[in-house]
């Protein structure tokens, strides 16, 4: 009776240590898909409101061009495309 403990307790002798290798490496993926999960959605977040940003931009531009327009429409009878207003180099109206 004493041989069979014996035997049944070196068979199970090393048990543990693959066990929490096994546990530390499941946990070890689980958290690196968590990081690249987080990574992800902050790279969307940044996009997203450059784009945001990129569309506000473009709308108060087009509504400074259509006021400008309008402006010289009400000051002249006829339409001249030879003095349209230009702009190069202005600044966003809207604070990014």
């Amino acid at each position: 009776m004493e041989t069979r403990k014996k035997q049944s307790k070196k068979s199970k002798k090393g048990f543990t240590l693959p066990l929490v290798v096994l546990m530390i490496l499941l946990l070890a993926l689980i958290g690196n898909g968590l990081l690249a999960l987080g990574y992800n959605s902050r790279m969307q977040a940044i996009r997203s409101t450059a784009d945001i940003g990129a569309r506000a931009a473009a709308d108060a531009a087009t509504m400074q061009a259509m006021h400008l327009m309008n402006m010289k429409a009400d000051d002249e009878l006829t339409w001249n495309n030879d003095s349209l207003p230009v702009a190069t180099d202005v600044a966003c109206l809207i604070p990014i």
